[in-house]
C-alpha cells in the first residue's frame, strides 16, 4: 500500500492544525504521506495526490461560492464528496432529514434573504408553543451558511430591538431560528465522530457561564465521554442514511432530551474538527487507507 493525500486547509493557516498533526504517524505507519495544502491551490498543485480530504478549511462560508466550485473542479477525489460538501453547506438539509424522519429536531425554520417573514413573536409562539409572553421563548438566530457560531445570537422577542435584529440578519443572508434550548447550556452538546460510517469517540462540550456557545473560541470546552449506545446507534445510522456509499467522516452534534433522545443539532460533513486528541486518529487512517486501496483496486 502507499499513496498521498492532500489535507485541505485555509489560506490564512496553511499548515496542518495540532489536532490534525496527530493523523501523520498513523498514515505514514500504512505508507502513506500526508501534506498540507490550503483550498484555492491552482489544479497543478495537486498533481502527484491520490485524494484530497477536507480538514481545516474554515474560512470556507466567507467565500461559499468559490469554495464549493475549487471543490467541484478538483482533478483529484476530494472526501467528503463535493456534492455533500454543497449539500451540507447550507443549514435547509437539517428540515430535509427531519421530513425523511431521520433525525429529531429542535423546532426550526429557515428564512431566505430578502423574503417576509414573521416576526420574532410569530416565530416564538410557532417554536414554542406558548404565550408569546412567556419569558423562556427566546430563539437561537444563526447564519444558514456558517461556522465557529458566526454571527449566532439569541433573541428575546420580549427585546424592542427584537424585530430590527431578526430584519438586520435576514437582509444579510438566509437565516436559521431555532427554540432555545435550555437542555444544551445545562448539560452540554455531545458530538459523535464517525469514520466510514461507524462511531469512533465521542465528547461532550459545554458553553462557558453566561454563555450558549460551545466552540472553544467563545470559552467552550470539550472533554471525551462515554455516549449512550442508543446514541451511537442513532449517529451511525444517520450518517450512512445520507449518501450512497460511507462517508469518510462525520460528525454529528446533538443534545438529549428530557425523554433520552438524541435532539440533533449539526450533521457536520464539510470541515468539522475531529477532536483526534480525544482518540480517533488510527481510525481515521484506517479509513483513508481502505479508501486508496479501493481506488487502485
Amino acid at each position: 500500500m502507499g499513496g498521498r493525500i492532500a489535507l485541505i486547509t485555509e489560506p490564512a493557516v496553511p499548515g496542518l492544525r495540532p489536532d490534525d498533526a496527530l493523523l501523520v504517524a498513523p498514515l505514514a505507519a500504512r505508507g502513506i504521506t500526508a501534506e498540507a495544502l490550503p483550498w484555492g491551490a491552482a489544479p497543478a498543485d495537486l498533481a502527484g495526490f491520490d485524494l484530497a480530504v477536507l480538514r481545516t478549511p474554515w474560512d470556507y462560508h466567507e467565500h461559499v461560492d468559490a469554495f464549493l466550485a475549487w471543490c467541484e473542479a478538483l482533478p483529484v477525489p476530494l472526501l467528503n464528496p463535493p456534492a455533500v460538501v454543497r449539500w451540507n453547506a447550507h443549514k435547509r438539509y437539517l428540515l430535509e432529514l427531519e421530513r425523511r424522519g431521520l433525525v429529531r429536531l429542535s423546532p426550526t425554520e429557515v428564512l431566505l434573504r430578502g423574503e417576509p417573514h414573521p416576526s420574532a413573536r410569530e416565530l416564538a409562539a410557532a417554536l414554542h408553543g406558548r404565550a408569546s409572553d412567556d419569558p423562556l421563548r427566546r430563539l437561537v438566530v444563526k447564519p444558514a451558511v456558517s461556522g465557529g457560531a458566526r454571527g449566532t445570537f439569541v433573541l428575546d422577542p420580549a427585546d424592542p430591538a427584537a424585530e430590527a435584529r431578526l430584519a438586520a440578519a435576514i437582509r444579510a443572508e438566509d437565516t436559521l431560528v431555532q427554540r432555545y434550548e435550555p437542555r444544551l447550556v445545562a448539560d452540554g452538546e455531545w458530538s459523535i465522530v464517525c469514520f466510514a460510517g461507524r462511531p469512533s469517540h465521542a465528547l461532550l462540550k459545554r458553553p462557558r457561564r453566561g454563555d450558549f456557545r460551545v466552540q472553544a473560541e467563545h470559552g467552550g470546552e470539550a472533554r471525551g465521554a462515554a455516549a449512550h449506545p442508543r446514541h451511537l446507534a442513532a449517529a451511525a445510522a444517520l450518517v450512512r442514511a445520507v449518501a450512497p456509499e460511507p462517508l469518510l467522516y462525520a460528525r454529528v452534534d446533538g443534545f438529549v432530551a428530557a425523554d433520552g433522545e438524541l435532539v440533533l443539532v449539526e450533521l457536520e460533513l464539510i470541515e468539522p474538527e475531529l477532536f483526534l486528541r480525544f482518540g480517533g486518529a488510527d481510525a481515521f487512517a484506517a479509513a483513508l487507507a481502505a479508501r486508496i486501496a479501493r481506488a487502485d483496486g
